[in-house]
């Protein structure tokens, strides 16, 4: 029977849990390598599975598997993923006029009367003329209606 640096039963499984004897070699130490080797193991594993969240939509936009890359607002403005956003740093939604219903919009509501003759009449490139505000969209809008 090989001599093991902690106490041991009959069928050589620890019965102590010395966790800072890390001496000795391969043949003496066993058991403390293999628990030092499976918490390193499940720490790194927790890490990385963890450490992947704030980088989600870093890895979605170099996979192209973003609404906005999919499917870009200029052709698709109505997108269910574009008419719910709001820019979480500006607090400014897409739809700069509101949504024709809060719960399941299906555009956005028009450019009101008032500003459409006050100014879309001099100038129809006007960004408040367009009822969809394009530059809140963030580099890559991901959400569940996503294809």
């Amino acid at each position: 029977m090989p001599e093991y640096r902690c106490a041991v039963n009959e069928n050589n499984k620890a019965t102590e849990l010395p966790l800072l004897r890390i001496g000795g070699t391969v043949q003496q130490n066993p058991h403390m390598r293999a628990f030092w080797a499976s918490t390193i193991s499940f720490f790194l594993a927790f890490l990385g599975w963890f450490a992947l969240a704030p980088l989600s939509l870093d890895v979605a936009l170099s996979m192209d598997i973003c609404e906005n890359q999919k499917f870009p607002p200029d052709e698709f403005p109505r997108r269910k993923a574009y008419l719910k956003f709001k820019n979480l740093k500006t607090e400014k939604p897409y739809c700069r006029y509101g949504k024709d219903d809060d719960d399941e919009p299906t555009d956005c509501k028009g450019v009101p009367a008032q500003v459409a003759t006050d100014t879309c009449t001099a100038d129809p490139t006007n960004a408040v003329c367009n009822p969809y505000d394009k530059s809140t969209l963030t580099a890559c809008v991901c959400t569940a209606g996503t294809d």
